[in-house]
């Protein structure tokens, strides 16, 4: 009980303005016929976060992402690029009242710097190995739109999903912000969902 409390406060306590600001990308390990098979820094989704941290970085690290839906899932969040091997920074969702913290998403990231192109680049190749090694799946895109939280209307969001048999998701983003909304980076975001948290969340 005393954990769901913390949990439910910290994510009250924290501002969800920046929602969309900062998201993660990371170059594809191997990749599996499910997405729970899928591996960011180890990580699979259904496993459990306390494997990899302790529950004092888990409920420190959490964000209020989610809470103008509803409390049914949290996200926390490492942006020290030297707890990992590879990516910059990742994103974790688990249930809120999950003693277990099992993992529903998994986003992992690397920034590029004023180099879109660059970006562009990686989500190609991303989408290219997923395309070839998933034999149960749909994809959509690349596709353009403007971000929504440039009121600018200068920075764009080109994306591109698969959506396996299972229900799971594979989304890849790059974000090419405008120099409105310097001093965000340049980035490509890919996630990994669980059916139910990709439908919770949309």
């Amino acid at each position: 009980l005393w954990k769901r409390y913390w949990v439910k406060m910290t994510l009250m306590k924290k501002l969800s303005t920046y929602l969309f600001l900062f998201l993660f990308s990371f170059s594809v390990p191997s990749f599996a016929e499910d997405i729970s098979e899928f591996q960011i820094e180890g990580m699979s989704l259904g496993d459990s976060l306390l494997d990899y941290f302790s529950e004092e970085e888990i409920i420190n690290n959490v964000q209020d992402y989610y809470s103008y839906i509803d409390d049914k899932f949290s996200v926390t969040e490492f942006n020290n690029s030297k707890l990992f091997n590879n990516y910059d920074g990742l994103k974790i969702t688990f249930k809120t009242y999950d003693n277990d913290f099992v993992i529903h998403g998994l986003s992992g990231g690397i920034f590029f710097d004023n180099n879109i192109e660059g970006c562009y680049k990686k989500r190609d190749e991303i989408s290219n190995e997923v395309s070839t090694l998933f034999k149960n799946v749909s994809k959509e895109g690349p596709d353009f739109t403007k971000h929504p939280a440039d009121q600018s209307n200068k920075s764009t969001a080109s994306g591109v999903s698969f959506f396996l048999k299972n229900g799971n998701v594979v989304l890849i983003d790059c974000i090419d912000w405008s120099e409105e909304m310097r001093p965000y980076m340049d980035n490509l975001s890919v996630n990994y969902r669980t059916k139910e948290f990709n439908d919770w969340l949309y």
